[in-house]
């Protein structure tokens, strides 16, 4: 299970590299700042993927890992990979613009997906099995 959870981690974050990348689909919609939902939601999941994999992974190896220290670290990673991109928008790309608005959206996506998951974190146990 580690594996696969661990493969879904990767297609989904670089799924997610390539789409923040590639020349933006204009979204007709009344919703106003529906790309926002968006992105919070896509680095909500991308939190709880990559946390769920560690969570896994820590309870198979050693404890090492086990501090509360260590997914406050992956989620600050997480963070950091959604400056990252933003900023790659500005740089790598003719068509996109780096904005502080998709930061913190992706980075309210992730505390939000890092709250969901440690409050479940039990639940997840079963996933190692």
């Amino acid at each position: 299970m580690d594996k696969l959870i661990g493969f879904t981690a990767i297609a989904y974050t670089c799924a997610l590299s390539i789409g923040s990348l590639v020349k933006p689909v204009k979204l007709d919609t009344n919703i106003s700042n529906i790309d926002k939902l968006l992105h919070l939601g896509a680095y909500f999941g991308l939190a709880i993927l990559w946390l769920s994999y560690f969570h896994i992974v820590k309870t198979s190896a050693s404890q090492k890992w086990a501090k509360p220290i260590f997914y406050i670290a992956i989620a600050l990673a997480l963070v950091v990979y959604g400056i990252v991109i933003e900023l790659l928008q500005g740089s790598a790309t003719t068509y996109r613009t780096p904005d502080v608005w998709d930061v913190l959206a992706n980075s309210i996506g992730v505390i939000l997906g890092s709250f969901t998951f440690l409050l479940f974190f039990k639940k997840f146990k079963g996933l190692k099995s």
